[in-house]
C-alpha cells in the first residue's frame, strides 16, 4: 500500500503548534482530510535521507507547526514499522517529510513525500495556523 494511502487510515490527527497540541475534531476532520487529498494529488514517494532521533524531534515540536498522524495499529511500509508519523509543515514546502514513531520513540529511517510540481503544503499550513488559532 502506498504511503499516501496509509496516512489517510489515521485513527487520529494532531497538530502541534509552538509546542502545543490540538487534536482534530470530526468536523475538521472531514475537511483536513479535503486538504490533504488536494495537496497530496499527483505526488510521490522518494527515499528519504532523513533519520529521526526521539530526543530531537521532541525538542523540535516545541516550535514551528507539526501534523502528528496516529494509527490504530502499528503498520510496516517499506519494511520499517510505524504507529505514527510526524510532518512539519511551512509555507512553501513542496515535500514532506514524515518521521516514525514505533514503540512510543522516534527513530529510524523517515519517509520523503514530493508534492507535484508546483503545488506547496501552503493549503495544509494554513489550515493548521487557522484551526490552532481558533483553539
Amino acid at each position: 500500500m502506498e504511503l499516501i494511502e496509509l496516512i489517510k487510515q489515521a485513527r487520529e490527527v494532531i497538530i502541534f503548534s509552538e509546542g502545543r497540541e490540538t487534536p482534530l475534531g470530526e468536523k475538521e476532520r472531514a475537511a483536513f482530510d479535503l486538504i490533504l487529498n488536494d495537496v497530496f494529488e499527483g505526488g510521490y514517494e522518494m527515499p528519504a535521507l532523513g533519520v529521526s532521533l526521539d530526543a530531537l524531534v521532541k525538542e523540535a515540536t516545541k516550535t514551528g507547526t507539526w501534523i502528528q498522524f496516529v494509527f490504530p495499529r502499528a503498520y510496516t511500509h517499506r519494511e520499517m514499522p510505524f504507529e505514527a508519523l510526524l510532518t512539519e509543515i511551512k509555507e512553501g514546502f513542496g515535500g514532506l517529510e514524515f518521521m516514525r514513531m514505533n514503540n512510543g520513540k522516534y527513530a529510524g529511517r523517515d519517509y520523503y513525500y514530493s508534492l507535484a510540481r508546483g503545488v506547496s503544503a501552503d493549503k495544509l499550513y494554513r489550515f493548521a495556523a487557522e484551526y490552532v488559532g481558533r483553539k
